[in-house]
């Protein structure tokens, strides 16, 4: 009995000193991964009421998180271990497709399982008329004579949408509930492989003298309470032209929604409700779909021939509540792309939204719109373009020389109704003479804005991921999984 109480002991006193180490190291650890500014321009006291959190993990059990606040220069840091590492996070379920009717099958045993009707046709079509051999057939098709839509192909690899009934979703054809004629005579190059328990069918389009290629599919999507919102075009890829909607739910192209619920880490669709809630006419260049910052709001933003709008709806009842003018064309005149090819970003608060059309996540916004928002509705207090506006003088220099060189994107905004806050990502090239690699440095900066410009930027060389924050072209990207944002005092408080 005593050898066992000691034995208790002794693991006690060493479960307490692996306790008193861990906390230390964490303390210390969490003291030295803190902001440290750089440089500034203006006065501090234009950031009051918003701050930098940043969190990075460490070897996959240890979690840092800093929050800073730019007015008073203050940090506040913490630290956590997760045990096994922090599991992986997924984005909201969203709707994509494609058109095409390639795909692979599989199946336990005997003939093949297929669902799709049109591959059906196909596969017999092949099997029985164009055989190259036992397991293989090819043949040029005319897609026409085995369907008159076109395909809208769901693509859901990750398996987060399923239909009312608990299948998969990846695969199946919108076509059946979003009707649309195909454009003309569309030609394809199909074959198959038959091996084992696999059948792969692709489809390769191909261009014949009077034919037609396939359109192009672009889908926008948000889940919102009991309702799954989306909105998908068929364009001419040659034109850019809108397909033929007047078969489509509604009559016509818009915003639909079904009724959705949660199942597993996914959604069950349930298509037989669908709905259309926004008619979008037949003149629009796209759509994209976001929630306010109080959930209660559906934000459809639509690029059309005047420059890009808001159209919000009650998310309940998919009732339209107000159409507001973002951005005109004057506004997004220093793209110099197809705008159809660009993205509208919706960074939403209580207190407002910043509407962000740019190029590409890599790249800053021509064009960004700051709104208020009060009593359920927004108000456009300004727009203007919010380029990074200088490099400091401390930041490292490119082969010893004193070129500044480095590679920036935006990837944060706020608003607190009045001023747009920015957060900037910086690479430094930081490569010397004789470096055969090149090396870099990240540094962030932050920036504040009102409809007169630029007031205040503060520069940082340090975070929570400040010493992983170098690296070189040939060990590749930083070793550590780290984040970012921007957050209002109210918000970090709460």
């Amino acid at each position: 009995m005593k050898a066992g109480f000691s034995a208790f002991l002794a693991l006690t006193a060493l479960a307490l000193a692996l306790a008193l180490g861990l906390g230390l190291y964490l303390g210390a650890e969490q003291n030295h991964y803190a902001f440290a500014a750089a440089d500034e321009r203006g006065e501090a006291s234009a950031a009051a009421g918003v701050v930098l959190r940043s969190e990075a993990e460490l070897g996959g059990d240890l979690c840092l998180t800093a929050e800073y606040s730019p007015a008073s220069g203050e940090n506040e840091s913490s630290s956590r271990w997760i045990a096994g590492g922090r599991p992986r996070e997924y984005g909201a379920p969203g709707l994509r497709a494609y058109s095409d009717y390639s795909l692979l099958y599989e199946w336990p045993a005997g003939e093949a399982e297929i669902e799709n009707p049109v591959h059906i046709a196909l596969y017999t079509e092949l099997r029985e008329n164009h055989a190259s051999g036992e397991n293989s057939a090819s043949a040029r098709l005319l897609l026409n004579d085995f369907t008159k839509r076109a395909p809208i192909i769901i693509s859901d690899p990750m398996d987060e949408l399923f239909d009312a009934e608990g299948n998969p979703l990846h695969g199946f054809d919108l076509g059946s509930v979003l009707p649309v004629p195909l454009p003309g005579e569309v030609y394809l190059n199909a074959e198959y492989e038959l091996t084992g328990k696999r059948f792969f069918i692709e489809q390769r389009f191909c261009a014949e003298p009077d034919g037609a290629q396939p359109p192009a599919v672009t889908c926008a999507s948000l889940a919102a309470g009991e309702w799954f919102y989306f909105s998908v075009a068929l364009r001419s890829e040659e034109t850019g032209e809108l397909l033929d909607g007047s078969e489509l739910p509604g009559g016509g192209w818009g915003v639909w929604r079904v009724r959705c619920e949660p199942f597993g880490a996914g959604l069950k669709l349930d298509f037989a409700s669908i709905e259309r809630v926004l008619d979008l006419g037949e003149d629009w260049d796209g759509v994209w779909l976001d929630l306010s910052g109080d959930g209660a709001l559906v934000l459809a933003g639509v690029l059309d021939g005047e420059g890009v709008s808001l159209v919000t709806l009650d998310a309940a009842s998919g009732a339209e509540v107000q159409r507001l003018g973002l951005l005109t064309n004057e506004d997004l005149a220093g793209i110099d792309q197809p705008l159809d090819i660009c993205n509208l970003e919706v960074h939403s608060s209580d207190a407002g939204a910043a509407f962000v059309f740019r190029l590409d996540s890599r790249f800053d916004g021509e064009g960004v719109a700051v709104t208020s928002y009060s009593g359920g509705r927004y108000t456009l207090e300004y727009t203007l373009s919010a380029p990074l506006t200088y490099l400091p003088d401390s930041a490292p220099r490119y082969l010893n020389t004193d070129i500044l060189r480095g590679n920036w994107q935006s990837t944060d905004f706020l608003t607190d109704g009045e001023r747009l806050f920015v957060l900037y990502d910086v690479l430094f090239d930081y490569t010397e003479d004789n470096d055969v690699f090149h090396s870099y440095e990240g540094w962030y900066a932050l920036s504040v804005w009102t409809d007169e410009g630029c007031q205040y930027t503060q520069w940082f060389n340090s975070g929570p991921d400040r010493p992983y924050r170098k690296y070189s072209s040939y060990t590749g990207g930083p070793p550590w999984s780290s984040s970012c944002e921007l957050i209002l005092e109210s918000e970090a408080a709460a």
